[in-house]
C-alpha cells in the first residue's frame, strides 16, 4: 500500500512538471494596476528640439515631472505618464511558476503634436514574449487610423518580475527599459508629425525611457473604462481650423 501510494505520488509530480503552462487572462480595470512611462532626458530633449510635445488623453494621466540627466550632466525635467492596466495575461506552469505574457492599457492615449502634425497613440500592449510594446496610431488632422497595434518600441526587461497569484488575484511588479522605436513606428510617426528624414533618423536611435509596471490587489474605485479607443473617440485636431491654399 505504501509503495503504491508513493509511486502514484511520484507519477503525479512528474506529470505536473511535464504539464504545459496554462494562460490566465485577468481583467484588472477594477484594480490599482498601472504602467508608468518615464521619458529619458536625451530623448525628451531631442523631441522638444523637433517641436514635439506630449499630452495625456482618456485613461492616461500626466504625473509630476521628474529630474532626468543629459549626457552632458545637465539635469532637466522630464514628463511621466500613467496608463491604467486594464488586462493582464500570465502563464502558470505545473510547478506553479508564474510568468507574464502581456498587459493591456486600453483607452489610454498619448498625444503627440508638432509644427507639422497631430497624432494619438492609444490602446497600448506590452508583450513580454516578443519584447515589443505596440499601440494603435491615429492621425487627428486627417481623421484616419494610421495603424492598428503598430509595433511601437522594442524593449528589454530591466527589472525582474516580482509576481504572485492568490486565487485569481495577481500582484506583480517589473520594469522594462531601452525603449527603441521600431522602423514601422519611425515611418508612421514621422509621416503623421511631418518630421524630416534627419529628425526621424535622430529620434529612431534614441532610448525613450522606461515603463514601471505595478499590478496590485487593491480595488480601484471607480474602475476605469476598458473599452479600446477608436477613431470616433478622438479629439478635434489642433490644426482642424487651419486653411491651406
Amino acid at each position: 500500500m505504501s509503495f503504491k501510494f508513493h509511486a502514484v505520488a511520484a507519477l503525479a509530480a512528474v506529470a505536473a512538471l511535464a504539464a504545459p503552462a496554462h494562460a490566465l487572462t485577468l481583467n484588472t480595470a477594477g484594480l490599482k494596476a498601472d504602467a508608468k512611462l518615464t521619458f529619458d532626458a536625451t530623448a525628451f530633449s531631442n523631441a522638444k528640439a523637433a517641436t514635439v510635445t506630449f499630452g495625456e488623453f482618456a485613461n492616461a494621466t500626466r504625473l509630476a515631472d521628474v529630474d532626468g540627466t543629459l549626457a552632458s550632466g545637465k539635469v532637466i525635467k522630464v514628463p511621466v505618464f500613467n496608463f491604467p492596466i486594464t488586462k493582464a495575461d500570465v502563464s502558470v506552469s505545473g510547478t506553479l511558476k508564474i510568468t507574464p505574457n502581456y498587459g493591456l492599457s486600453d483607452r489610454a492615449g498619448l498625444r503627440l503634436i508638432s509644427e507639422g502634425g497631430d497624432v494619438m497613440l492609444a490602446n497600448f500592449k506590452v508583450d513580454y514574449n516578443t519584447k515589443v510594446m505596440s499601440a494603435d496610431l491615429f492621425d487627428l488632422f486627417n481623421k484616419v487610423q494610421i495603424a492598428k497595434q503598430m509595433p511601437l518600441y522594442t524593449f528589454t526587461q530591466t527589472q525582474a518580475d516580482v509576481i504572485s497569484l492568490k486565487g485569481l488575484v495577481l500582484n506583480m511588479t517589473n520594469q522594462i527599459g531601452n525603449l527603441k522605436f521600431t522602423p514601422e513606428a519611425v515611418e508612421n510617426l514621422s509621416a503623421g508629425l511631418g518630421l524630416d528624414s534627419v529628425l526621424a533618423t535622430a529620434l529612431s536611435q534614441l532610448d525613450w525611457g522606461k515603463l514601471d509596471v505595478k499590478v496590485t490587489s487593491y480595488a480601484r474605485k471607480p474602475k476605469v473604462n476598458d473599452a479600446p479607443l477608436t477613431l470616433a473617440d478622438m479629439p478635434k485636431s489642433v490644426y482642424a481650423d487651419v486653411v491651406t491654399e
